[in-house]
């Protein structure tokens, strides 16, 4: 059944990639704060995230079935230095989404993140005490808690994921591609390890989850746990780029802002609910290199 779909910070590179996937299945709506785009497989709406009665004025006139709250701070650095900010936008903006939503009785997905932990510990479970050792990771995790608290019926996804940017956005995947392609030396660090997924995975697994009405957090991750420069090379292999281009680094974390070294997250659950064996990240990767026809249209953005 076609959905009518609300997503906030609908100009990011999630919201984008979403709109593009479902755009002939469900009826996409971006919902648009300070940049405004106008693409051709989405509808798009003004929202006020900062004040719930005109947000919830907004959200009825649409009329959605579904919210997916993807607008957030993610700059690390830039949350660290403006914790005031990142608090107000991450965890104020999903709470007064969160309200809204409940109001109106519409399913809610949250959109987190895998900078929750410590880095301590690898592959850990959505059971795992959460631990943030920066602001950023503060105030997703506080946002978590807004979101289930006002509405324990929504679905909270935590994420780390790849995919095509448009020109004003290009994605991590995006830099070490441009960069190898124009024989340029990238420097990845091998001692960071994450679990990331395909943005098109994302999309398809919460479709299945809201198509069952499934509701709590789940991790959505690869089952190959990769360090930043291993992930590198495969991107390079799998488009016959050049891996020599990639020089091996490491991050010390004594230096500069606190980041987790291993953010790798367990996928059990979500293989469980969902019925799959495993999430490969080798397969995650040549999603994106068959999806290359979206790149094309993101661009036009």
């Amino acid at each position: 059944m076609a959905l009518k779909i609300l997503i906030t910070g609908g100009s990011g590179l999630l919201g984008v990639n979403w709109a593009l996937a479902r755009n002939t299945i469900d009826h996409i709506i971006l919902g648009l704060n300070e940049r405004v785009i106008s693409p051709d497989f989405a509808d798009t709406a003004s929202l006020n995230l900062s004040d719930e009665t005109s947000l919830l004025r907004s959200i009825q006139s649409i009329a959605p079935d579904v919210i997916i709250h993807a607008a957030a701070l993610t700059n690390v650095d830039y949350c660290e230095s403006h914790p005031d900010a990142a608090i107000r936008i991450n965890c104020g903006y999903a709470q007064t989404v969160a309200n809204v939503a409940r109001r109106l009785d519409i399913k809610l997905v949250h959109i987190s993140t895998d900078h929750l932990f410590d880095g301590t510990q690898p592959l850990v479970d959505e059971h795992h005490p959460c631990t943030p050792v920066n602001i950023y990771g503060k105030s997703k995790y506080d946002a978590e808690l807004a979101v289930l608290n006002k509405n324990p019926y929504a679905l909270n996804l935590r994420i780390n994921f790849f995919c095509w940017g448009p020109q004003y956005r290009p994605s991590f995947s995006d830099w070490i591609i441009n960069s190898l392609k124009q024989e340029k030396e990238v420097t990845l660090f091998d001692n960071v390890y994450f679990t990331p997924l395909y943005a098109g995975e994302v999309i398809n697994f919460c479709h299945d989850l809201l198509q069952h009405n499934h509701s709590g957090t789940y991790h959505f991750a690869s089952s190959d746990r990769i360090s930043k420069y291993r992930f590198g090379l495969k991107i390079a292999e799998t488009f016959n780029l050049k891996k020599s281009l990639i020089k091996l680094g490491n991050y010390n974390a004594d230096h500069g802002i606190p980041r987790p070294l291993d953010m790798s997250l367990d996928n059990s659950r979500l293989r469980s609910t969902l019925n799959l064996e495993t999430i490969s990240i080798g397969n995650s990767i040549n999603l994106l290199k068959s999806d290359q026809a979206n790149r094309d249209r993101l661009q036009n953005i």
